[in-house]
């Protein structure tokens, strides 16, 4: 992780970042599931498109393969919605920030 983004979000797993690292070494903690991650293990994530371009600061992304997984992220989320209604909002915290002194 570079500089101060805050924008990055987790599904299924949390992270303890701290700002005071440096760039690249600001992950003190990471569990996917609860469990740490296995330096060793491959992991599959979802993210959008626009993403997984590149964009806004995620160039770090290309260089992995990606997969097209057939569905735009507006028809994901109507499916989503409309398969598990009523849905409502999950409070877990996903991302701890140790800012910078």
């Amino acid at each position: 992780m570079m500089g101060r983004r805050r924008d990055m979000q987790l599904g299924g797993a949390t992270a303890i970042r701290n700002q005071n690292r440096e760039d690249m070494f600001k992950i003190e903690e990471l569990l996917i599931d609860g469990e740490p991650v296995d330096s060793t293990a491959v992991y599959t994530f979802v993210t959008t498109g626009y993403l997984v371009s590149g964009n806004v600061g995620y160039e770090i992304l290309l260089s992995f393969e990606s997969v097209y997984g057939g569905s735009t992220l507006l028809d994901t989320v109507l499916d989503y919605i409309a398969q598990f209604s009523p849905i409502s909002p999950d409070y877990n915290l996903r991302i701890k920030w140790i800012d910078e002194e």
